[in-house]
């Protein structure tokens, strides 16, 4: 199977459908592929289960807390001719890899049912970022249905213990002072499966948002149909991700709205400083 040897370079002006829809358009078999993969048996967990997290969690969460990004999405769905809950599925692709969907039991769900408690109004001052973050309230959950594995106790031959690593990214940056031309680097293994590399789903996309929005220039590297991943911005801010998981990631409360990771991620990148 052939490797491509660059990435696609997708680049989008104007305002948040505009130019969401232009990267669906731009990346339209890409995201088919990356939707029809996700949506295979046994790569997230049920569809049904998938789309009740998407219609109770993120959907509300984007809508009250980035609803811009949430116009972004529609734009990138009727670009690429999928549905607005397939693209929401992209960009919470991380997050849903971790619910342990056999773990909702029918109590967690049934608070679909229940009123939610109201939500206090959000000043229009307040940083999409710190609101999402500060306005997060985890509730109980129930306990995971399968424990880390305790550091293995195994030898090798010349006796030396196995060390049980975790398989997450890593990140690190290069300051000014230790660079030739005194410029700072940030850089990241991206610990994911090859198929991105082999099916040609990955992009670079840049972003050039309409002057009345006062956002940063943006360039990112994402799966294709995502709004963010890691990258760096025209103010000078860069982001790369690792991962910190706990057992609210595997039990979402199906009652508390709120933004897929990524969206946070892209978030962070739409600020001028920090």
């Amino acid at each position: 199977m052939s490797v491509h040897p660059f990435y696609q370079h997708v680049v989008v002006h104007g305002l948040p459908y505009d130019h969401g829809f232009s990267y669906g358009e731009q990346t339209k078999e890409k995201i088919q592929r990356n939707v029809t993969y996700y949506k295979q048996p046994g790569k997230l967990g049920p569809w049904s289960s998938i789309s009740r997290v998407i219609h109770s969690c993120y959907i509300p969460g984007l809508q009250r807390y980035w609803p811009s990004g949430w116009e972004e999405m529609r734009g990138v769905a009727a670009g690429a001719g999928v549905t607005i809950e397939d693209i929401v599925m992209l960009n919470a692709r991380y997050d849903l890899s971790h619910v342990k969907f056999e773990a909702v039991s029918e109590a967690l769900i049934a608070e679909e049912t229940k009123t939610t408690e109201a939500i206090p109004e959000i000043s229009q001052e307040t940083p999409a970022v710190e609101v999402a973050i500060e306005d997060f309230k985890a509730t109980d959950v129930f306990e995971r249905t399968t424990e880390k594995k305790p550091p293995s106790d195994e030898h090798t031959a010349d006796g030396k213990a196995q060390v049980e690593v975790a398989e997450e990214c890593t990140s690190a940056i290069i300051l000014a002072p230790a660079t030739r031309d005194r410029v700072v680097f940030t850089a990241q293994n991206w610990d994911m499966s090859h198929r991105l590399v082999t099916d040609d789903a990955i992009i670079y996309l840049e972003i050039h948002p309409d002057p009345s929005e006062n956002i940063p220039t943006m360039f990112l590297v994402t799966e294709a149909g995502q709004l963010g991943r890691s990258g760096c911005n025209g103010a000078g801010l860069g982001l790369t991700a690792n991962s910190l998981q706990s057992n609210i990631d595997q039990a979402p409360d199906l009652s508390i709205p709120i933004p897929p990771s990524g969206a946070l991620r892209r978030l962070f990148l739409e600020q001028s400083n920090y």
